[in-house]
């Protein structure tokens, strides 16, 4: 059933689809397919069986099908790794949702391996990074900044905030101006909640943190709000 669909790579194609219980629709050029896993479109990634979303069907820019799946229901909202391999065994045979179970056995391994060791590197910065904001904050919040950057530093994905704070805090005390101090942050990786966590950090600790304040809610067209504007569209109120 792959054949046929790889033979319109380059196309545009529409893809028919539910997402959370929803009969929903997608057209868009077919960019490579991945068998039994997905399609990968020009704006987009589906799977063909996976979280909360699966294909039932898919047409040629000519209305022609070439691809159905008759296995999966018009409300198909399959979340638990046991009902998505239910739906992978009826539409697929046992022998490829096995083969997907060990794979993503495997890749969960490797992703908790790697976790886990980041995490154990951001601990062991801990000390580093809450010494080097002592030097940054206000005085008055000396004593509760080395509690916020403790308790944010016994993981990666929370280290990443506020080593990403330090950064744009030394940027600031150099006197450059907030966006080519929000700059030095470049390289870091960090997520839109990430970043929205960080300039709540840089506000609340830092002298100038109005001033870095009124840039950042200008970004998203917010420069006089009374919260912080976050890009993964939530406003963070106080940090403790």
């Amino acid at each position: 059933m792959f054949a046929e669909l790889e033979l319109h790579v380059g196309e545009e194609v529409v893809v028919r689809h539910v997402w959370y219980g929803r009969g929903d629709k997608t057209k868009s050029v077919l960019r490579s397919v991945k068998p039994y896993r997905g399609v990968d479109l020009e704006d987009s990634w589906i799977p063909f069986i996976g979280y909360g979303c699966a294909i039932r069907a898919i047409h040629s820019s000519d209305g022609g099908m070439i691809y159905f799946n008759d296995c999966i229901p018009s409300d198909y909202d399959a979340r638990s790794p046991e009902q998505i391999d239910q739906y992978k065994r009826l539409g697929f045979g046992e022998d490829v949702a096995r083969e997907h179970r060990e794979e993503d056995l495997a890749a969960k391994r490797e992703r908790d391996e790697e976790t886990a060791k980041l995490d154990k590197e951001a601990k062991a910065k801990g000390p580093e990074f809450i010494e080097a904001g002592k030097e940054l904050v206000k005085d008055e919040l000396v004593e509760e900044w080395v509690a916020y950057a403790k308790k944010n530093t016994d993981d990666a994905y929370s280290a990443c905030v506020i080593e990403a704070s330090i950064k744009i805090m030394s940027a600031l005390n150099e006197g450059k101006m907030s966006e080519e101090a929000d700059k030095a942050a470049d390289g870091l990786g960090i997520t839109g909640f990430q970043a929205g966590c960080v300039a709540q950090t840089i506000i609340k600790y830092h002298a100038r943190g109005e001033e870095y304040k009124v840039y950042w809610n200008g970004l998203y067209g917010q420069p006089e709000a009374e919260g912080v504007v976050n890009p993964a569209v939530m406003t963070i109120g106080g940090s403790g």
